[in-house]
């Protein structure tokens, strides 16, 4: 959607929801914030709606206050308290419908107050610092590489089983997130530093445009070399955090990928 566009959408939803009553705040989140990074052509909507006490149905089951409702394409309620909807036009939005004492299971971090009739901006701040407190990001280094460590050793286990699909998953999303959980922690960016502190996979090619080429292959790779990557990364990138026993674990992992399962060494 073009800014021109985006920009009229958000209005004219500001402008449907204002004068409901039951209405207490709409809280705009990541590119909708236009705080830390602005919206682009692929942008979605994404907010919260918060409401008085027992109006949270209203807005999760009628869609009269959507700007442009008679051009959804799909829509279907995510949670009982969100929905996406698909316009024709391909664009996105996906909400949230928060009474306030239910706001404290919000998780954000990039955010802002488009309306606010309660003055609720100090509750909200405190809501994006405890996010920020709680985010994998302030994981310690060893919890962080002792779960990159051990999805690898499950996964290849789950390859040499036959479980193919479960290794990939095991591998290339949860060991590569902790991967990059890491990377985020203890390697300073050299670009915009608008990390995603819900998602590490989000905006990395801008912060990290150096290392992009090397994720991008371990991500291309056959499962047993992309787990070999991601260990050779370690030790390229990450030594200085690598405490002994780590290393060790390391080196056996190694060998392990490339050892037949039914070897003396790593049992039958």
């Amino acid at each position: 959607m073009e800014l021109k566009n985006y920009h009229k959408f958000t209005k004219k939803l500001c402008q449907n929801l204002k004068p409901e009553n039951d209405i207490i705040a709409l809280l705009a989140l990541g590119s909708m914030a236009e705080k830390d990074h602005d919206p682009d052509l692929w942008s979605d909507h994404d907010f919260s709606i918060i409401v008085k006490k027992g109006s949270q149905e209203k807005y999760i089951n009628n869609l009269f206050w959507i700007p442009d409702n008679e051009e959804v394409l799909f829509t279907y309620k995510e949670s009982a308290n969100s929905r996406k909807i698909i316009f024709e036009n391909m664009h996105l939005i996906e909400y949230a419908v928060f009474e306030l004492e239910n706001l404290k299971n919000l998780k954000i971090n990039s955010y802002r107050l488009l309306i606010d009739k309660f003055e609720i901006t100090d509750y909200i701040e405190k809501i994006r610092n405890d996010t920020s407190e709680s985010s994998n990001l302030l994981e310690d280094n060893k919890v962080l590489m002792g779960n990159l460590l051990t999805n690898i050793f499950i996964g290849i286990g789950r390859y040499k089983r036959g479980e193919k699909i479960s290794a990939h998953y095991f591998i290339k999303e949860k060991a590569l997130r902790q991967l990059l959980l890491l990377i985020e922690k203890n390697i300073e960016s050299s670009e915009l530093n608008n990390l995603d502190n819900l998602d590490p996979f989000r905006r990395f090619e801008y912060n990290y445009p150096e290392l992009t080429l090397e994720i991008n292959q371990i991500i291309a790779a056959e499962l047993f070399s992309a787990a070999e990557k991601i260990l050779g990364f370690l030790n390229d990138y990450l030594s200085k955090i690598i405490n002994s026993s780590q290393r060790n674990t390391i080196d056996l992992l190694s060998d392990y990928i490339k050892s037949d399962i039914r070897s003396d060494k790593f049992g039958s």
